[in-house]
């Protein structure tokens, strides 16, 4: 994901965004990935608070079955804000083992981040936020 990964502008009063992505165990050992994520270099205008009030969630979707189809939960995370992202890793479910191929099994994940601006008032329109997400694999045997 080039960074930075989100770079909104003009946001909002009930703004919501989909942003989705592939993350793959690409390991060359025999081990799965425990993810975890969270969010750096966030930069912020405009309404002092919107990295409070600015909330995101991620809904991530595997193969697990391998049918060619990515129907299967991997990780629903809760929704947070972009300042509580911004703290230590949150877990996102475990990538399978590296199967060496593209496009089916439990090493690869489809995820979709929904990021949302409610119950604020106009006093968030027009501020901007970027920010970057880092997804860590913590190997599991």
């Amino acid at each position: 994901i080039p960074a930075p990964a989100i770079n909104e502008a003009g946001l909002f009063p009930n703004f919501s965004k989909q942003y989705v992505f592939w993350l793959k165990n690409n390991s060359t050992s025999a081990v799965n990935l425990g993810l975890g994520t969270n969010f750096v270099d966030v930069v912020t205008t405009g309404n002092a608070y919107i990295a409070y009030h600015l909330n995101s969630r991620f809904t991530c979707v595997t193969d697990i079955d391998n049918d060619g189809t990515f129907t299967d939960p991997l990780a629903t995370t809760g929704t947070q804000s972009v300042n509580a992202w911004a703290g230590s890793p949150i877990a996102m479910g475990t990538l399978g083992l590296n199967d060496s191929d593209s496009g089916s099994g439990a090493d690869e994940a489809k995820c979709t981040m929904t990021v949302t601006l409610n119950n604020v008032d106009n006093s968030y329109t027009s501020s901007s936020v970027r920010f970057d997400g880092v997804f860590n694999g913590t190997q599991t045997p």
